[in-house]
């Protein structure tokens, strides 16, 4: 790559980009820049960090307060699109187990023990082969159980502990859906 168009590269982020302290001000500049907007893409980054998660919660918040939205689609949450055309279970009354790959900070699992709280389950079960000690911490608070089979320390994240933490195809869940359930899904 060209030395002097990295350089441009550099120069360029540096005149946008706003550091951030913690602060209630940090997204100011974001929410300006958004203006009258009626849609705006927040990404999603696999796996991201507790402050990612934080800050993309914080700008939600102001969205909905400040700029008159009225919901917000977060890229990336897949179990809708996967279900296809079949019911969402009805958990009322049932205990409703979470399945992870590995909890590293905890975030999403805690957002989604609150969604499926919503809907009245007896109990909310959460289970992951790997966490770091602080997710199922975080989470006891949160759900009826946690059973992680490790917290090993240190941490250092969740593909760590896998011999093949490569993604599986979209393609591949539906068909593994179908094959566990292909009535679609009957109580049980």
């Amino acid at each position: 790559m060209n030395p002097s168009r990295i350089s441009n590269e550099a120069e360029a982020l540096r005149a946008v980009a706003h550091p951030m302290d913690g602060s209630s001000g940090d997204h100011d500049a974001l929410l300006e820049l958004i203006g009258d907007a009626h849609y705006v893409l927040l990404g999603e980054a696999s796996h991201g960090t507790h402050e990612f998660y934080a800050a993309r919660a914080d700008i939600t918040r102001r969205l909905l307060a400040e700029k008159g939205f009225h919901a917000v689609a977060i890229e990336g949450d897949w179990p809708d699109a996967y279900r296809g055309d079949r019911p969402a279970p009805d958990l009322h009354g049932r205990t409703a187990i979470l399945v992870d790959d590995g909890l590293a900070t905890g975030s999403t699992m805690r957002v989604a023990i609150r969604a499926v709280r919503r809907q009245a389950p007896a109990r909310v079960v959460v289970a992951a082969p790997v966490a770091s000690r602080e997710a199922c911490a975080l989470l006891l608070g949160e759900a009826d159980d946690v059973v992680c089979a490790e917290t090993p320390e240190p941490f250092l994240g969740v593909g760590r502990w896998y011999l093949d933490f490569s993604q599986t195809s979209d393609e591949e869940v539906c068909h593994l859906i179908e094959d566990a359930n292909p009535h679609g899904a009957l109580p049980a």
